[in-house]
């Protein structure tokens, strides 16, 4: 199975960003599940680095296509217009898409619910990941994905 990750990129600590980015992804590598995780995958420096935004939403709209499952990690209070970009590109494509919301901020998010995605509220970063593997477990069921 095949992974894209949404994820708050602007205007947040980065290190905190890239280990938790880097814990998601060890969850979807326990899983066996192949992960599209822009900042992992390109190893992305915002503070020297800018990306043609072209070449972002080509290759955004590339990964989602692949992709079984679209998954959206919110866990910072200000929007994402991006986020709302990579899931109505998923949404148009008729992908399966899950918005794991911490709980304090969801009101914040209500935009990102016109997909009909499943909506998995969880209160900090641990009870995230637990919620993860158990909604990973739960998809793998429903779809009959080899384990």
């Amino acid at each position: 199975m095949k992974i894209y990750l949404c994820y708050k990129f602007a205007w947040i600590g980065k290190d905190v960003l890239l280990q938790e980015l880097n814990w998601i992804k060890n969850v979807f590598d326990d899983f066996w599940f192949e992960s599209f995780i822009f900042c992992l995958e390109y190893n992305f420096k915002p503070e020297t680095q800018t990306l043609d935004a072209n070449f972002v939403i080509a290759k955004a709209k590339e990964k989602i296509s692949e992709a079984d499952l679209v998954l959206t990690y919110i866990n910072y209070p200000q929007k994402s217009e991006w986020m709302l970009i990579e899931q109505w590109i998923a949404y148009s494509l008729n992908k399966k898409i899950a918005v794991f919301v911490k709980n304090e901020i969801k009101s914040n998010y209500f935009l990102t619910y016109w997909t009909n995605p499943d909506i998995i509220e969880y209160d900090e970063y641990p009870d995230f990941i637990n919620k993860l593997k158990k909604y990973l477990w739960k998809y793998i069921s429903a779809t009959n994905l080899p384990e």
